[in-house]
């Protein structure tokens, strides 16, 4: 932890409990405990998809828990089959995909996982805001608006929250799809106007900010960027409550892969496809602590994909090393991962 203005500074670091996150810990509580304090970092914020057990991961760790995230979500909600078996072929594998054959599905799925969350005793929860439809990943030729992606969450989201009494924090996260892009703040203020629940905020993902303009080439210009777009916020920046912190300079391939999309997609690329764009890699750049300053959020996570510890800890070294205005070389990474 760290002071950061009159404000306490929780540095976390993402985890998820897929088998190759918790493998990277040997599945050991005390081998995080140790990783977590070597980088003095607080805890965790935790992705739950497989069952949560609480000897590899304690729960003294778990700050906050990112929520799962269905990213074509608007379409079921809105009862658009038309689209739907466009998507999905038929409607078994509609069912297949969201669990069930109507909208009150969804609203069972996210209560199961803020229910999950509180049984953790997270101090808060992020929600993506956004939406995409299969194709759309490639062309980015969106059939829905900003405003028709947050009027959705506020109906979701009041749904799913209806009778459930919790001090947790939702925690509203931007995308660089349509809905919460942070770039239109007569949005971002409506969507926490209209949520029901009383705690409730931003967070703050820096690399998603960036995927919003493709013409960002260095992290210098990312950090710009970012610092141009939450100025334009104004007072509304006082309810970033935290900081996904990392860098994302995909704009070249964006650009490619829109040019030459034809609308088709093949469901096995899009994950991979989703990684070169949100690449989720450390900043390097000292001047990266503007951002943090200009905040002053409660949580900084250090998110990032990782594929080892060793890469994992270099990658949050250089960026706190960055944070504290220096650069930490990370060269070329030489471990066997």
């Amino acid at each position: 932890m760290a002071v950061m203005g009159d404000k306490l500074l929780i540095q976390l670091c993402n985890l998820s409990t897929y088998e190759d996150d918790l493998r990277t810990f040997d599945r050991d509580g005390k081998i995080l405990h140790n990783f977590l304090h070597e980088h003095d970092l607080a805890g965790l914020e935790l992705l739950i998809d497989q069952p949560w057990e609480e000897r590899i991961v304690p729960r003294h760790l778990i700050k906050g828990v990112h929520l799962r995230y269905w990213s074509n979500w608007l379409d079921f909600w809105l009862g658009d089959r038309q689209q739907l078996v466009l998507q999905f072929g038929n409607e078994a594998n509609i069912v297949k995909h969201y669990g069930g054959a109507d909208r009150a599905i969804l609203v069972e799925n996210y209560r199961a996982e803020i229910q999950k969350a509180i049984a953790t005793g997270a101090e808060y929860a992020v929600l993506h805001v956004s939406n995409a439809r299969f194709g759309e990943l490639f062309t980015y030729d969106f059939g829905y608006s900003d405003e028709q992606v947050i009027n959705g969450t506020i109906e979701l989201v009041n749904a799913v929250m209806d009778g459930i009494k919790s001090n947790i924090t939702i925690l509203f996260e931007n995308l660089w799809w349509p809905g919460l892009t942070l770039c239109d703040a007569k949005l971002a203020a409506r969507l926490l106007e209209k949520v029901n629940h009383p705690y409730k905020g931003f967070m703050l993902d820096t690399g998603h900010l960036m995927n919003t303009n493709t013409a960002l080439r260095t992290q210098q210009e990312g950090i710009n960027y970012i610092l141009a777009t939450l100025k334009k916020l104004g007072e509304l920046k006082e309810a970033i409550q935290g900081i996904h912190l990392h860098s994302s300079l995909s704009g070249k391939y964006v650009l490619r892969t829109i040019k030459t999309a034809d609308g088709s997609f093949d469901k096995n690329r899009i994950m991979a496809h989703i990684l070169q764009i949100d690449q989720h890699r450390p900043f390097e750049h000292p001047d990266v602590h503007r951002i943090v300053d200009y905040i002053q959020p409660r949580y900084l996570v250090h998110e990032f994909t990782f594929r080892c510890r060793a890469e994992l800890s270099q990658y949050i070294s250089t960026q706190q090393a960055a944070l504290q205005g220096n650069i930490l070389a990370r060269g070329e990474v030489s471990w066997n991962c």
